[in-house]
Formats: structure tokens, C-alpha cells, sequence
């Protein structure tokens, strides 16, 4: 996967985990308020050679990159207010 330059969360995810549907969609509904930040959904089970190089291991997480380079992680179940803090903490 080619990930763009900018700001970007890596949104890893398995179709099979509960908590990743509800993350996932309290995310979409976020990142539509952010029109400099792009959001990538990764499916674990397709594309484990990222998960493996971003040192995923529970489900599910959110890497926030500028530039390509790791600045925060958020993970497992949180609420849309702890999202949007991770979000407004990394803009």
C-alpha cells in the first residue's frame, strides 16, 4: 500500500471484530469534519504485511501519520469523544 504524504490515520480493522464496526464508524462520521486528514481503512486479515510493519497486534487501532511518519496511536474501543481528542491533538 502506498500511503500519501500529509496527514493520515491508518484505521486497522478485521471485519470479524465487534468493537472495529462501532470504532469504524464513529471514525467515518469524525473525519468528515477534517477535510486536511486523510483516512485509510485497513483490513488486517488483507493486508497483513502493514499491520506487521505498524506493529498491530489487537484490534482495533488508529495510527495518525504526517508525512508518512508515526505520531500517535489510539486503541480498542473509545468513544467519539476520546476519537475527536485524538484527532484535534495530531491536526
Amino acid at each position: 500500500m502506498n500511503i500519501p504524504n500529509g496527514k493520515v490515520i491508518l484505521e486497522f480493522y478485521s471485519e470479524r471484530c465487534a468493537s472495529c464496526k462501532t470504532f469504524g464508524a464513529i471514525m467515518d462520521k469524525l473525519i468528515e469534519e477534517y477535510e486536511d486528514i486523510k483516512l485509510i481503512k485497513v483490513d488486517v486479515r488483507k493486508d497483513r504485511d502493514l499491520a506487521k510493519k505498524f506493529g498491530v497486534i489487537a484490534l482495533p487501532v488508529a495510527v495518525f501519520l504526517r508525512d508518512g511518519v508515526e505520531v500517535d496511536r489510539i486503541k480498542g474501543a473509545k468513544t467519539e469523544k476520546e476519537l475527536r481528542e485524538f484527532i484535534e491533538r495530531n491536526r
